[in-house]
């Protein structure tokens, strides 16, 4: 930006006009849009949503929402949750939990198989580390053959597997051994 000679300050180069003095428009205001800073941004967050949203249903692939619940009744679907075109549909369950204690070197089934199962937390709450199985017993003493989950002792933040692998639900056998034994806490759905 440049002055003109008498102009009292500075000039927008492009039009020659100063800064501040362009007629009846108001500086940073584009025609069509609403005139006050409010009102631009709740127009703009509404064409983001819906744009989010048309994105959503074009790329999300399957338009629905699982979920699970212990109300005792029925399973339901819920049309259009969140938005429109997106189902919600609702599992009751009563789930299962269990706190397993690994005596040292003997490995045990932690969970059996469940290809009804949803949902998975097996935690190390234990003070020493342990190795999960993603096999039946019998496979354990293969185990270099099979998928294998390291939990570390209850103190380190990676003691815990939520029971997916490579984005899958895991609904197979999970078998766990621990060297100097520990304590597993375990919840499924």
């Amino acid at each position: 930006m440049a002055g003109f000679k008498g102009s009292t300050g500075p000039v927008e180069r492009s039009t020659g006009h100063r800064l501040g003095d362009q007629g009846n428009e108001q500086p940073g205001r584009v025609s069509g849009q609403p005139d006050t800073p409010a009102l631009y941004l709740l127009a703009e967050a509404k064409r983001q949503t819906r744009l989010l949203t048309s994105f959503l249903l074009k790329y999300a692939g399957a338009h629905e929402h699982i979920a699970a619940a212990n109300t005792g009744r029925q399973s339901r679907q819920i049309k259009d949750w969140p938005i429109q075109g997106v189902d919600r549909y609702i599992r009751a369950t009563t789930g299962f939990g269990q706190a397993v204690t690994l005596a040292a070197t003997v490995a045990q089934v932690v969970l059996p198989q469940n290809e009804a199962r949803m949902g998975l937390e097996i935690v190390n709450s234990g003070s020493n580390s342990c190795v999960l199985w993603l096999a039946n017993l019998g496979d354990t003493t293969a185990a270099a053959a099979r998928p294998q989950i390291f939990l570390a002792a209850a103190t380190s933040p990676s003691n815990w597997w939520h029971g997916v692998v490579g984005g899958t639900q895991w609904c197979g056998d999970v078998c766990a051994i621990s060297t100097a034994g520990t304590t597993l806490t375990v919840a499924e759905i």
